[in-house]
């Protein structure tokens, strides 16, 4: 686990230019030296005193306007305990002056996506949803169905 910081990329017109070009950076970040750096900043923020520990990850987190996270899960369902497992949502945890944070969890053939807001930076969080499922719904009508793996 760990943070890297990539910019949205909101300017290009297209749904398929705007997916594109997330991977194209996250590639990027992965492959660099931030992740590495971004593991032993979590391993050093545990040690420090509560205090300063809270003013450093303050500091760090205005650098972000949300998080979000995404993790491929099962491609074919698993059981728990003996029970089918139907869906799999993820959670966000708040941290420092992050006000939103978004998971996206793929399980068997499905996206599922969380959504957690700070009531004080987004009063309006079903907005929010409402926005993040437009969106969602133009971009299947622009890319189409996704080919079966």
């Amino acid at each position: 686990f760990t943070l890297v910081f990539a910019a949205l990329p909101v300017r290009p017109p297209s749904a398929l230019e705007r997916v594109r070009e997330a991977q194209r950076q996250m590639q990027a970040l992965k492959a660099g030296w931030e992740p590495a750096v971004g593991v032993a900043f979590i391993k050093m923020l545990d040690k420090l005193p509560k205090p300063l520990m809270q003013a450093v990850l303050n500091h760090y987190t205005r650098r972000a306007s949300l998080v979000l996270t995404n993790v491929e899960a099962n491609r074919h369902p698993v059981r728990f305990a003996g029970a089918l497992v139907k869906d799999i949502y993820g959670w966000v945890p708040s941290a420092g002056t992050i006000g939103v944070g978004v998971s996206v969890v793929s399980y068997c053939g499905r996206l599922n996506v969380g959504l957690i807001a700070d009531k004080a930076k987004v009063p309006d969080v079903a907005t929010l949803a409402d926005c993040f499922r437009a969106e969602w719904r133009h971009m299947q009508a622009e890319l189409g169905p996704r080919p079966a793996a």
